[in-house]
């Protein structure tokens, strides 16, 4: 287990990308396109409209990737170097049309 968590870190550390982990909180309307949907009991919710529909609560993160920015001649070389940091944070407008790596798990309200 820790072999495989050090190759994971190492492997995110050395791609070009930066990650962010999505959270919804508690009143966000469902979007299918990053969200799946289970029940209370932990089974997979079948119900085919979940439009309009908003979370209860979020089980498992969403996982977003972004390309990093190409260094320019000016950068200094700390930025240019692999970074430690790759975990990073953008607004809900500036993930809009992204995909996520892997969606979020949510539990829906049972109220509109």
């Amino acid at each position: 287990m820790f072999k495989d968590a050090l190759n994971t870190k190492a492997e995110s550390s050395l791609k070009i990308l930066d990650y962010e982990m999505v959270i919804y909180r508690p009143g966000t309307v469902f979007d299918a396109n990053t969200m799946d949907v289970e029940t209370m009991e932990g089974m997979q919710d079948l119900r085919k409209d979940h439009t309009g529909r908003v979370v209860r609560l979020c089980i498992e993160a969403a996982v977003f990737a972004y390309p990093r920015k190409v260094p320019s001649i000016e950068t200094s070389i700390s930025d240019a170097l692999v970074p430690r940091k790759n975990f990073v944070e953008k607004t809900a407008r500036e993930r809009a049309e992204m995909r996520p790596l892997v969606k979020a798990v949510v539990i829906l309200s049972d109220e509109n």
